[in-house]
């Protein structure tokens, strides 16, 4: 289906531009093939009842103001009190139309690393739920805010969960990595949404 291209600017958001969309493939991602399942949500505090269900349907055709492009994409960390919940964190890029980012590649996060994250800390990443199974250790079977498929993904970068740190759908739903430690660089640790850490914003571009 052909969809007429209707450029507007993002309010409050200078020198960026928006491309709406009608989404699906979109260069090396395919967006919401696997959404997070009805039967996810969170559990604990703030968490609880919590599902994410923003979906992207506009593109950058360039990066706003204070954000970095990197293939094709766009990357900011929120520096105005930065550690908070999966869920405001998530908010928040959705307020760009964006999510909290999900590396496809080993050299995709380690250029997120250098570039964009600034503090040595604990980091969300996009991951929410453990898909259509109640508990799982599998990165390939668990779900993100952007639907990518887990399952190609881990083929190309070789995450992996630490031993016992299982996610399920309704209790430790979300995972982080560790800036500048290589014993958590390739390796999720599982983790309470309800919980404050820092995280990273993505956008597309086209």
């Amino acid at each position: 289906m052909y969809w007429p291209t209707l450029l507007v600017v993002l309010i409050g958001v200078s020198s960026a531009t928006l491309i709406c969309s009608d989404f699906g493939t979109y260069q090396d991602r395919m967006y919401y093939t696997k959404p997070v399942p009805t039967t996810c949500f969170g559990k604990h505090g703030s968490a609880n009842g919590y599902r994410p269900e923003y979906r992207i349907t506009e593109k950058y055709t360039k990066c706003p103001d204070g954000w970095k492009e990197y293939s094709g994409h766009c990357y900011w960390q929120v520096t105005e009190r930065p550690d908070r919940t999966f869920m405001e964190h998530e908010a928040n890029c959705n307020q760009y139309k964006a999510h909290i980012y999900v590396a496809n590649t080993r050299e995709e996060y380690l250029w997120i690393e250098k570039n964009v994250m600034t503090t040595d800390a604990w980091y969300y990443n996009g991951l929410f739920c453990s898909g259509d199974v109640f508990k799982t250790v599998n990165i390939g079977e668990m779900r993100t805010v952007t639907g990518e498929d887990l399952s190609e993904i881990q083929k190309a970068t070789n995450f992996r969960m630490e031993t016992n740190h299982w996610i399920s759908q309704n209790d430790h739903n979300c995972a982080m990595t560790h800036k500048n430690n290589p014993g958590w660089r390739w390796k999720w640790h599982h983790q309470g949404c309800h919980e404050n850490r820092r995280a990273i914003c993505e956008a597309l571009m086209g």
